[in-house]
């Protein structure tokens, strides 16, 4: 979060995660699972 933060020019990590955290893999791979669960 800090290199993203620096990179769109954020003057607090926390405006990066509140906005973009969701797009991190580890936040939808619970639902990745569940989806991959159904399939079966």
């Amino acid at each position: 979060m800090d290199e993203i933060a620096q990179y769109l020019g954020h003057t607090h990590t926390r405006i990066t995660a509140s906005t973009y955290a969701r797009f991190r893999p580890e936040h939808l791979r619970k639902a990745a699972r569940v989806l991959d669960f159904e399939k079966q």
